[in-house]
């Protein structure tokens, strides 16, 4: 034990550990996950032939399905429930989620396609690498993006004319239509009139209404995450580092193991 000139004995306090930088240095990576952006793009994130034998639905925040219409009347508005395709199906250069069933007696995949094309030419008038929802004698097709946390996103893309170009092609929020095109057209709504998104908000990129056959449409579809909104445990850890930070700096007033009295 340290004892002071006169001999009398003094307490003792023992250094606190580093812990100021430890609690900077991860608060600083707090901040820096939560500026991070994240791209997602439906045609880089789509299976492709490697990973066709496991593939899976949903696939990450894309699910490859088909929507009820809302009251089951065809021509309305798809709103109805979202059903995610079950089966998968790999021949001559497409991988194909397929099935569903309406009971419109329309045939057996009433639910309409979601394929990719992974040959080396054009397939029902969708080029090499591209995404295909297909929505025949109209039935539905759609790929939904779920919003894994809750931030601000940009959300771009478009529809091409594929084999055919009728119908029409519709963006949905959470059931409500954000946009809308008669054969081909594109969506952008970055910059200004980017979204905010809860997580668990889905985006429906749709293709319905066609009333015959040649209904393969392409779709682009990008989604990023510009910046996350943090978290409500992100913000308890904040405010813990924040009262340890302050713990800290009451304990280094207080004289050290070194005998050396505590600083102005």
């Amino acid at each position: 034990m340290f004892t002071s000139r006169s001999n009398g004995p003094r307490s003792v306090t023992k250094c606190p550990p580093n812990l100021w930088r430890w609690a900077v240095c991860l608060l600083s990576s707090t901040i820096t996950l939560n500026a991070q952006g994240i791209l997602w793009d439906l045609v880089r994130d789509f299976p492709d032939l490697a990973a066709a034998p496991t593939a899976t639905n949903p696939n990450g925040v894309w699910s490859y399905g088909w929507k009820e219409f809302d009251g089951g009347a065809i021509g309305v508005l798809p709103i109805g429930t979202f059903h995610r395709s079950e089966t998968l199906v790999y021949e001559s250069g497409i991988i194909d989620w397929q099935d569903g069933g309406l009971g419109l007696g329309f045939g057996p995949a009433d639910g309409g396609q979601v394929w990719k094309n992974v040959s080396g030419e054009m397939i029902h008038g969708i080029q090499p690498g591209e995404v295909s929802v297909n929505a025949d004698y109209n039935r539905t097709s759609t790929i939904r993006f779920t919003a894994p946390t809750t931030g601000n996103y940009e959300i771009s893309g478009a529809f091409g004319w594929g084999d055919g170009g009728n119908g029409t092609r519709s963006v949905f929020w959470n059931g409500t239509e954000l946009w809308r095109a008669a054969g081909a057209g594109s969506f952008d709504f970055t910059g200004a009139n980017q979204l905010v998104l809860g997580a668990g908000d889905t985006l429906d990129f749709t293709a319905w209404g066609h009333p015959g056959r040649y209904g393969n449409t392409p779709v682009l579809a990008t989604v990023n995450l510009v910046s996350p909104v943090p978290e409500p445990q992100t913000y308890g850890v904040m405010a813990a580092l924040g009262l340890a930070g302050f713990g800290i700096h009451r304990a280094r007033r207080r004289p050290c193991a070194s005998g050396k009295p505590p600083a102005a």
